[in-house]
């Protein structure tokens, strides 16, 4: 397994209109996808010269103005055991298409916004695409400009960017299951590289993996747990560059999505922070039902959200209501200046509705000052890129359960 860095460079035009490379067929990495171009960054050469350089070799423009997007490791892809630490630039040009002398691939072309989505994107120039086009401030088109901010919070090296969503998201995961953990009287076990928490046959083992690329040993400790386990067992992978394959699990991947400090409107229905057994107990079986968690079926309650659970520093639950009951939950963590949400639950009997909605705004409202991050399931995430959150990077998830 090699590990190395490369470059890439998001150029758009007074259109805006993004630069994008058809790789050959037959390319070592992403064969037959489009991306931004870019490539290795040379021993003793900076992220920066590599990116001028590779550009200019690959599309025959030189750069002008250039500011870092993003940087982070590349999302995870089955069959690229690779280690890379990628470096997104962005800048705006001038230049035409018939300016642009290909270099390297099967095509160098404009791709105008509305169709850049629609494109087989390549993993990382997915990642950033998304971030680059939801983003509010995008730099003008033509201008030079290259702001590197998104939800109103520069990116880059700053860790309330996109690139540092990721590691947020990963601490925030670890304090919120650590609670659960106490709370439910698990086992819970700390590493450098990740957070386990050992349950019953019903809970199972969660680890939440905590710095990206878990090295042997540790991947070892986690190949140990996941066998001795007394029920399913779930990885979730906020960085996607651990690989875990050889545990014979089901996998897939989901956005981590952050959205920055600002004021949300108010929810068309009544939502609480729950502060009782009853509410607690209406809370769990909304999220059972909502995420179809047969584990816990029957319900008992107290189980997946014990008591304990709400006494438990920077943790709340909130519940939605819909003509007297409870038809949405969701849990909430603050973890050292950053929120994240969990379990954004609604039984399929209230869906169509807008409790989902209601529930997010109610328990955002808590957290209007601090920059919030979250997983996105398919089904979720047209809900919170409407309330401001933008894609950050791919989590990889991993799981027992079928």
């Amino acid at each position: 397994m090699a590990t190395y860095a490369v470059a890439l460079v998001l150029l758009v035009d007074p259109s805006g209109a993004v630069l994008l490379q058809h790789r050959d067929a037959d390319a070592p990495v992403s064969p037959g996808q489009w991306s931004l171009p870019g490539g290795h960054v040379e021993p003793g050469e900076s992220p920066e010269a590599a990116a001028r350089r590779e550009l200019l070799e690959e599309t025959g423009l030189a750069a002008g103005e250039l500011s870092l997007l993003w940087s982070g490791p590349r999302p995870y892809e089955a069959g690229f055991p690779h280690t890379v630490t990628v470096h997104v630039f962005r800048g705006a040009t001038s230049a035409r298409q018939e300016d642009v002398v290909l270099g390297e691939g099967q095509a160098m072309v404009f791709v105008p916004r509305a169709d850049v989505l629609d494109r087989a994107l390549a993993a990382t120039s997915a990642l950033v695409l998304s971030a680059h086009l939801h983003s509010d401030r995008n730099p003008p088109p033509g201008t030079g400009a290259a702001y590197g901010m998104v939800g109103g919070m520069t990116t880059g090296t700053n860790p309330a960017g996109l690139a540092g969503a990721p590691l947020r998201q990963a601490r925030n995961s670890a304090a919120f299951w650590a609670a659960t953990g106490v709370a439910r009287g698990h086992e819970v076990i700390r590493r450098p590289g990740f957070l386990a928490v050992a349950g019953d046959e019903r809970a199972g083992l969660r680890i939440l993996i905590q710095e990206p690329g878990l090295g042997a040993d540790e991947v070892a400790e986690v190949t140990d747990l996941a066998g001795r386990a007394a029920g399913p067992v779930d990885v979730e992978d906020p960085f996607s560059s651990t690989d875990l394959h050889h545990l014979g699990m089901r996998t897939w991947q989901m956005p981590v999505m952050l959205r920055g400090p600002g004021p949300v409107e108010a929810p068309a229905m009544p939502v609480t922070r729950v502060r009782d057994e009853d509410d607690l107990h209406a809370a769990e079986r909304a999220v059972i039902a909502g995420f179809e968690l047969a584990r816990f079926e029957p319900h008992r309650g107290g189980e997946l959200f014990p008591p304990a659970l709400i006494e438990q520093p920077g943790v709340d639950v909130f519940v939605a209501r819909l003509d007297g009951a409870v038809a949405a939950a969701c849990v909430t963590v603050v973890d050292q200046g950053f929120g994240s949400h969990y379990w954004v639950g609604t039984p399929s009997a209230f869906r169509s509705r807008g409790v989902g909605r209601a529930v997010m705004l109610g328990s955002l409202a808590h957290l209007v000052d601090l920059p919030v991050t979250l997983t996105a399931s398919r089904l979720g995430r047209p809900l919170y890129e409407s309330l401001g959150f933008t894609t950050a990077a791919q989590s990889t998830w991993w799981s027992s359960t079928r």
